[in-house]
């Protein structure tokens, strides 16, 4: 398979343009200054995720889809809407301002395609 190495960010050209990947950690003022709140926050999740799938099984077995808490947590809770938009254009802001066509980040987990104009 070859050497494998972990990096934080890759640029990666794609053809004519660039794809900038990176985790998100650097932007998430929690994860840098208050480690216990994100751990704290990394327990809720795994468990919100156990939690998540009991129900979906039950939602099954009822005949209906899928339910992702989370989505519905985040979307939910105004600060976190904030943190989220503020996030994703920080992230817009540095890849415009270095030339970066694509961004690629799995920090919050909230899927969204921008523009360029």
């Amino acid at each position: 398979m070859g050497p494998l190495n972990i990096v934080n960010k890759m640029v990666i050209p794609l053809e004519d343009k660039k794809a900038w990947i990176f985790n998100g950690d650097m932007f998430d003022v929690t994860m840098q200054h208050s480690k216990w709140v994100a751990k704290l926050g990394a327990k809720g999740y795994d468990f919100l995720i156990l939690l998540n799938r009991a129900i979906n099984f039950i939602s099954k077995k009822m005949g209906k889809g899928p339910i992702s808490m989370s989505k519905k947590i985040k979307n939910g809770v105004k600060s976190a809407v904030k943190f989220i938009n503020d996030f994703e254009q920080i992230a817009a802001d540095i890849a415009i301002e270095n030339g970066y066509d694509y961004v690629i980040c799995g920090h919050i987990h909230q899927p969204e395609k921008f523009n360029r104009t």
